[in-house]
């Protein structure tokens, strides 16, 4: 009897790893998706089902993280990104998602910690500096956040966004031309970016305003879009979008 049940489970397994794989494989991939919905689900049962660890676990709460960050859900992100750092305390990825969740919470020191130690960990990534670039033009550090933009572009320069943000950072230091050089060739490279049409429309709105004033003297840096005048969930959907970008 137990030599044939034991023909029998041999004989039964095949076909229940077949059943089963799909499914497994389904949740990696809608893990690393972008429906949201299904990216979250899809990571928690990663993540509750015991069959992960090391860079695969980190990975998925990295990326339930993502889907969190992405519907607005800043505290439990947090918390999944801190857990993919205890997993894997050299997941860059977790680190830039994180400090993007804090710079949405206005806890720029903690931001500003968490992408020195990602650009540590993976120095040639141009978001990387992109995303400190941001938390310097929120702290009010702008010759900082241009180094970093710079630094951005010299790494990659076929990024539209990166382009957008040196943008916002010039338009703040009163560098007119060069913010809308900066939109220009964000939309050169991507034509469909909203961010850096709008940021263009605005800007050549204020510069019309300013030169049809009596003094000329009131420039776009001067006319309320500084970080301290700000909210920074206006100033993160609006002139940024850090939201809409966490790395997978």
């Amino acid at each position: 009897m137990q030599v044939k049940q034991s023909k029998w489970i041999l004989l039964v397994l095949p076909i229940l790893l077949v059943l089963c794989w799909p499914a497994e494989a389904d949740d990696v991939s809608d893990c690393e998706g972008n429906n949201l919905k299904r990216k979250i689900a899809a990571c928690s049962r990663l993540i509750q089902s015991g069959l992960l660890d090391g860079k695969p676990l980190a990975s998925a709460h990295n990326n339930r993280g993502v889907g969190l960050i992405r519907t607005g859900l800043n505290t439990l992100a947090i918390a999944e990104f801190d857990a993919a750092i205890r997993v894997d305390p050299k997941h860059y990825k977790a680190r830039i998602n994180r400090g993007s969740a804090y710079v949405e919470n206005g806890q720029l020191d903690k931001a500003l910690s968490d992408y020195n130690t990602a650009i540590q960990l993976k120095p040639d990534l141009a978001g990387a500096y992109d995303r400190r670039g941001i938390v310097y033009f929120f702290k009010g550090e702008f010759k900082s956040a241009l180094a970093d933009l710079n630094k951005a572009i010299d790494l990659d320069p076929n990024v539209a966004l990166i382009y957008n943000n040196r943008g916002v950072v010039h338009e703040n230091m009163g560098l007119v031309k060069q913010a809308i050089a900066d939109y220009r060739k964000a939309l050169e490279i991507d034509p469909s970016s909203g961010l850096a049409k709008i940021n263009l429309l605005i800007l050549l709105g204020d510069a019309v305003g300013a030169s049809m004033s009596d003094n000329g003297s009131t420039r776009p840096a001067e006319r309320g879009w500084k970080s301290s005048l700000v909210p920074l969930s206006t100033l993160n959907s609006v002139r940024f979008g850090l939201r809409a970008r966490p790395l997978h």
